[in-house]
């Protein structure tokens, strides 16, 4: 089996052969290779030392020492990071995240028997082939996810190995072996001993995935030892929920956003109903507590719990209605509410329609240029001095109410409109 290679990774490997070193891409750039999907990263194994891996590169990458202890090294070839370690067999786990020892092998195969998963427990080496002792190929074909070796014992070394199986199966639309999938629900309270920002960044990967609901239906309860907000009793997640986060890549098809938005919506999407009987408010606060103890960044925070406060609000009826909710929200925020109301609300066409319309003013008024801050108007403080009338709080309040006669359509955003406005209310 031939598998292509980016020509920085081929360099690399080739370089280690020559070198007289055993060399092989490996882990989940060569299981994502043979699902024909494009790796986020490249990883290679091979039996040189950190040492001699040094030795090799010296004049061919930027080598930076990431895991020296653990035999690992980043290169950067060209502008590709690649990720080096020398071939391994890891000792005792204590923190349920790293060995707390590491012993250096030449054999492929104990290198791969460390590893989580099967299909993340394959190798290929352009000169010397494909290694896959632990039957990762058939597990592939077979769109299974099984541990490597005894599952449990698995999750224990790193306890994270649980949500990334999740989100394994929320990317790729596996289902889990038996026995694997026993050890996720047993071995499921061991996430509490994981940090949260690793908690955090997995569970970002697994609810933006193409099949994350359906994982989320099967696992529910195991975000929930995280996530002790999220409603469902016996583990069950809420049909709507699950729905809108089906739904929302569709939504965000319709229009370009930043990853820190997309992961605002996809959070207040999984976060929106955990207020039980508390009221929008109240479920809320219940987000924000979670997204604060899982150490986001205030941006997709904020954002993410305003989304949640707002998702009941009705879709504003009318261009001034729209103009003066885009002035309110600001145009990134007033888009993401109407797609996450989209998402949960499709099943209303009545409701739907009317957010749809909605969306429709809002396009116009933004191709008509229309002013939504007051500095966006067609005349400013300096203007209005030159009218008489005196700096201070009163302008300001005098500017703010022409924005709301433009957003309203009692006024034209032109200089001359805008000062006949001006001085009517000033002397008014």
């Amino acid at each position: 089996m031939e598998m292509p290679l980016p020509p920085p990774v081929a360099q690399a490997l080739k370089l280690l052969e020559e070198g007289g070193y055993a060399a092989y891409a490996v882990g989940g750039c060569v299981r994502d290779r043979l699902l024909h999907r494009e790796p986020n990263d490249w990883d290679i194994a091979t039996e040189a030392l950190p040492g001699q891996m040094m030795a090799v590169f010296s004049d061919t990458a930027r080598i930076i020492p990431t895991g020296l202890p653990h035999g690992t090294l980043t290169l950067l070839m060209g502008d590709m990071p690649i990720e080096a370690t020398t071939f391994r067999i890891d000792g005792r786990y204590t923190d349920c995240r790293r060995p707390d020892s590491v012993a250096f092998t030449r054999d492929i195969a104990w290198d791969l028997a460390r590893r989580d998963y099967t299909v993340n427990a394959m190798a290929y080496s352009p000169c010397r082939g494909f290694a896959d002792p632990l039957g990762g190929w058939e597990d592939l074909k077979n769109r299974r996810l099984r541990c490597v070796g005894e599952p449990q014992e698995r999750f224990r070394e790193d306890a994270l190995r649980i949500l990334r199986g999740v989100r394994f199966c929320a990317q790729l639309g596996f289902a889990v072996e038996g026995r694997t999938e026993e050890a996720i629900f047993a071995c499921s309270p061991l996430l509490q001993r994981v940090s949260a920002e690793r908690l955090a960044a997995e569970t970002e990967r697994l609810i933006g995935a193409p099949q994350a609901a359906e994982a989320l239906r099967r696992f529910w309860r195991v975000l929930q030892v995280f996530l002790p907000e999220l409603p469902g009793a016996g583990g069950k997640a809420p049909e709507c929920t699950l729905s809108a986060i089906r739904r929302l890549p569709g939504e965000l098809e319709r229009r370009p956003l930043a990853q820190r938005q997309k992961m605002a919506l996809f959070w207040a999407a999984l976060l929106a109903h955990t207020s039980g009987d508390g009221g929008a408010v109240s479920g809320a606060q219940h987000a924000d507590a979670a997204l604060r103890r899982l150490h986001m960044d205030n941006e997709t925070r904020e954002t993410a719990v305003f989304l949640i406060e707002s998702l009941s609000r009705p879709a504003p009826w009318g261009a001034p209605a729209v103009g003066r909710q885009l002035a309110e929200m600001g145009k990134e925020r007033f888009f993401l509410l109407l797609s996450l109301q989209s998402a949960f609300f499709s099943g209303e066409p009545d409701r739907l329609r009317e957010l749809r319309e909605a969306e429709g003013q809002a396009l116009a008024l933004l191709e008509k240029k229309t002013p939504l801050c007051v500095r966006e108007l067609a005349l400013d403080g300096q203007a209005l001095s030159a009218l008489g009338i005196p700096a201070g709080p009163q302008m300001g309040r005098l500017l703010r109410e022409l924005l709301a006669r433009v957003l309203d359509g009692e006024c034209e955003n032109s200089r001359e409109a805008l000062q006949t406005q001006a001085l009517r209310l000033w002397k008014g």
